[in-house]
């Protein structure tokens, strides 16, 4: 509730009861009820134990005279402000909307003057102005702006509607999440269900909502140890994996987040392996498959032939020895051209494999 104190002035009798010490240039038209000031600090007592409490006066002439207390009428002037932000959850950098809408009493809009706070500091407008306060003047009840936040964090938003003779003061606050951009890498052109055998091609991109992001850089291990880092591009950056261990590997992309964005990290586990050689030689009514890894034949491996006759015919399953060789009798096959198909499932470091050559049988 606003006050006004009235001071009397020494030519009350003539009904002037103001005088220049008296706060009132803003009374016009205020509803207010008009109370004597009293003194609580220096009560009388009386014989009997009464407490009086004795007005507040001013001098004039040798004469006290009480001052006066204007009050303005609470319920009459009363405001509210209600405060809205475009949403309560959004990124760093990203741009809300901030609207205040002033009502009085009555629930009808009413212009008037509001500041805005982020924290402690005013953003009227949408210029952060520190601790110098500012001051917007409402369009039919209403003040809106733009305001980007620059850090991650929670917010409070709050509106404050400047108090008139008319009008009290009235406030309103929210809160708001910011966050830091979610960042996705992509690794594209490895995966963890292919056996590789070979040198590996593959790219890097960085997006944030399915849009590409550039400029970010980042950092590639290999099994723990430093691979490369790049920057992101808009179409990905290239990378090639070569000469790799027989076994399992571990692809780390780590990107370690900035002011605006978070940071990511894309792990993959890959197998590489080895292609077996694979010999196929004709004599004597005998087929002979011998399976080599490297110069050192392998033993043990189920090895699978099919001989292009109709209908075909199948040697399954037939184990190299330890000279890493596979016999297949071909005693009663009519003269011909055949072409001869050996396949070999994935056997220790190993991968599959599949060749394929032809025998003439006279």
């Amino acid at each position: 509730m606003k006050t006004f104190t009235i001071y009397p002035d020494k030519a009350r009798a003539l009904g002037n009861v103001m005088t220049n010490k008296s706060n009132v240039e803003d009374m016009v038209g205020v509803n207010a009820t008009i109370l004597p000031l009293v003194d609580n600090e220096h009560p009388l007592i009386d014989e009997f134990g009464n407490e009086y409490k004795l007005p507040i006066t001013e001098n004039y002439d040798n004469l006290p005279f009480p001052v006066f207390e204007m009050r303005v009428l609470g319920t009459l002037y009363d405001t509210s402000l209600t405060l809205s932000v475009s949403s309560d959850n959004c990124y760093v950098g990203d741009t809300v909307t901030i609207t205040a809408t002033l009502r009085d009493g009555n629930n009808e809009l009413l212009d008037g003057s509001i500041a805005f706070k982020c924290g402690n500091d005013f953003i009227t407008n949408g210029n952060n102005t520190g601790q110098e306060s500012v001051y917007a003047n409402t369009t039919n009840g209403v003040v809106s702006f733009t305001y980007s936040f620059d850090s991650m964090g929670e917010y409070t938003i709050s509106a404050y509607s400047l108090q008139t003779n008319m009008h009290h003061c009235s406030t309103d606050s929210l809160n708001i999440t910011v966050s830091k951009k979610p960042i996705t890498i992509a690794v594209n052109g490895i995966n963890s269900t292919t056996t590789y055998v070979e040198d590996i091609p593959f790219t890097v991109e960085l997006s944030s909502n399915n849009q590409a992001v550039t400029g970010l850089e980042y950092s590639i291990s290999l099994d723990g140890e430093t691979f490369d880092s790049g920057t992101s591009t808009a179409n990905g950056e290239s990378y090639i994996l070569s000469n790799l261990d027989i076994g399992n590997h571990t692809l780390l992309v780590y990107y370690p987040g900035n002011n605006l964005y978070d940071s990511c990290s894309e792990s993959i586990e890959f197998y590489d392996g080895k292609i077996p050689e694979i010999f196929i030689t004709y004599s004597n009514s005998t087929l002979v498959v011998e399976v080599y890894s490297e110069t050192v034949p392998v033993v043990g491996i189920p090895v699978n032939t099919t001989i292009s006759i109709n209908p075909p015919l199948t040697f399954s399953n037939y184990e190299t020895d330890s000279s890493g060789k596979v016999s297949c009798p071909l005693n009663g096959l009519p003269s011909g051209n055949y072409t001869v198909t050996v396949t070999t499932s994935a056997y220790g470091d190993l991968s599959a494999s599949e060749k394929s050559s032809s025998i003439i049988i006279s």
